[in-house]
């Protein structure tokens, strides 16, 4: 959590499960089965008693009460609470709308990162592996659009954030290749369809040959594959 754009570690161990269910409104997620839902109860009053003093210390301030209770819900005041995450939905559904590279560009800028990163709540896989996907898609959606605007290069440079976030997406890097093809940097796709072979080696498979017909279309001879199969010699 942060305290105006700063991180804060007052508050690190305290509740932020409960922050973090909080800061999902919209998003479905799935709690954990308990045998004692009473004292589950309490144990998240708990937590919100001590969420509420730990900001109200933090920030100085005595009334305000950062999470809300209404219709049988407790919710962050989104008055006095903003959270990366709810930014960066409201940005992607605005991406229909007159500027989509804009729309784009702020969600990705809000994107800071898998969710709950580093710390194991099964309720938030489903949500953390949706939301990573929603970024990936975001970067190659944004590369598209910069590639219509004849920014080829901001275009490569996009698809390599998102490759950072999805490695072995086959289709990343045939994108990235037929747009380095373009700009006739048949160095970096040398490089960049090396780096492919070794991603898919981890995996015991082979590129594609769509991949490997279109890196050959671009490269003077073609691929060259040396007797023993090794992927960082499968490129001259």
């Amino acid at each position: 959590m942060a305290l105006d754009h700063q991180p804060t570690d007052e508050n690190a161990q305290v509740g932020r499960g409960t922050v973090c269910v909080g800061s999902c409104r919209g998003h479905p997620c799935r709690g954990h089965h308990t045998d004692d839902p009473e004292r589950a109860a309490n144990q998240f009053r708990a937590a919100i008693g001590n969420i509420r003093k730990t900001l109200r210390d933090a920030t100085g301030t005595s009334n305000k009460q950062f999470v809300t209770y209404s219709a049988d819900r407790y919710r962050l005041d989104s008055e006095t609470i903003d959270v990366d995450l709810w930014r960066f939905t409201h940005h992607l559904h605005t991406v229909d709308g007159d500027d989509p590279t804009k729309a784009l560009a702020a969600a990705l800028g809000d994107y800071n990162g898998d969710l709950t990163d580093g710390h194991t709540y099964e309720w938030a896989e489903p949500l953390r592996e949706s939301l990573h996907r929603q970024a990936v898609d975001a970067y190659a959606r944004l590369a598209e659009e910069h590639e219509h605007s004849g920014e080829t290069q901001q275009a490569v440079t996009t698809l390599e954030h998102a490759l950072a976030l999805d490695s072995y997406n086959e289709d990343l890097y045939q994108r990235s290749i037929r747009l380095l093809g373009e700009l006739g940097r048949t160095d970096a796709i040398r490089r960049l369809y090396r780096h492919l072979q070794n991603k898919l080696a981890d995996l015991d498979i082979d590129p594609d040959p769509a991949t490997e017909h279109l890196v050959s279309s671009y490269l003077p001879g073609g691929l060259w594959r040396p007797p023993t199969g090794r992927p960082d010699d499968a490129m001259r």
